[in-house]
């Protein structure tokens, strides 16, 4: 089985120009089944989406950079 993801995104909480709601919806009506979202240095809510898999992340960007991701609670 094959899932169209992504895994880096970000929104209003950080450097995005769009909300979390506008991303997750966007990103669902391109056919994506599961979208991350990983603003700079927070852990931005997660609205919650029918019919597509939110992840809940985090770029962490002070000191080394990296991504930390979970399983949104909805």
């Amino acid at each position: 089985m094959w899932i169209k993801v992504n895994l880096h995104t970000h929104t209003t909480y950080s450097d995005g120009r769009n909300s979390p709601m506008e991303m997750i919806t966007a990103y669902k009506e391109f056919g994506y089944g599961a979208i991350a979202i990983t603003d700079h240095d927070t852990w931005t809510p997660i609205p919650e989406v029918e019919g597509i898999i939110v992840f809940q992340g985090c770029e962490h960007s002070r000191g080394e950079h990296w991504l930390e991701i979970k399983e949104s609670q909805h």
